[in-house]
């Protein structure tokens, strides 16, 4: 009986070595097949990293829920389901309180900014409408000065035009003026000649007074026609007049 159980041990521990052999040459003939650099071994290191990223990411998407549902257990089961009603109420009245500050503080800051918009948009409009109203005025002065330099521009060639022609008269009158003062002094020379040669019954002094007033006439006729210009517009205003003219 004892022989027995020493055998059957023998060849359980027979198997046992049998099998860890097996195991190592197993994974033996793996890391001969799949050994470091090998493309067996790169693409089982790229699948295990890809099944460890997906499991991270089903683990970051379940998280909030698997804390839900601990957290539930918890409060249930230490406080009761009253309980945990009651601090999921709160809960959800705090996140709906602090939503609404922050839903109040953003429409206020919302609202602060459409009301600095509007006042900068008005002030823009304001200073567009001011800016039209210079440029039209602008347009009207230039527009009127551009009929001033062109009316100047006629003056001036009008001037320019009345100025040659009374230049011209003016020579020309000045051209006659010489000729009959050569006349005159040619025909005074005559008239000296004359009344001293010819037998007259005036005497000498009457002949020397006669030729002074010819010979000094070109200097004194523009003081006596000044004199009896004046003297006529005196007169004149001294005559009775119509000052109902109006009427």
């Amino acid at each position: 009986m004892a022989s027995c159980n020493v055998d059957n041990n023998m060849l359980l521990k027979q198997q046992d070595l049998t099998n860890q052999i097996n195991q190592m040459l197993a994974q033996s003939q793996q890391s001969l097949m799949c050994g470091p650099g090998t493309e067996c071994e790169r693409a089982k290191k790229t699948e295990n990293l890809q099944q460890k990223y997906l499991a991270a990411q089903t683990n970051i998407l379940s998280a909030p829920y698997q804390e839900q549902e601990a957290e539930k257990a918890f409060y249930t089961y230490t406080q009761g389901d009253a309980a945990y009603n009651s601090m999921q109420s709160k809960k959800l009245n705090e996140d709906a309180e602090k939503k609404a500050n922050e839903l109040h503080s953003s429409f206020n800051e919302n609202s602060t900014t459409a009301t600095e918009l509007n006042d900068t948009l008005s002030s823009l409009t304001s200073n567009f409408q001011h800016v039209t109203e210079l440029y039209q005025g602008y347009l009207k002065e230039n527009a009127a000065l551009r009929e001033k330099i062109k009316a100047y521009g006629n003056d001036v060639v009008t001037s320019d035009r009345k100025t040659y022609y009374e230049t011209q008269n003016y020579d020309i009158l000045k051209t006659w003026y010489f000729i009959w003062r050569w006349i005159y002094f040619v025909l005074l020379v005559v008239f000296g000649v004359g009344i001293f040669l010819s037998k007259s019954g005036y005497s000498i002094w009457i002949k020397l007074v006669f030729f002074a007033l010819f010979a000094l006439y070109p200097y004194f006729i523009d003081y006596v026609v000044l004199y009896l210009l004046i003297a006529g517009a005196n007169l004149i205003a001294l005559m009775p007049r119509n000052v109902y003219t109006t009427l």
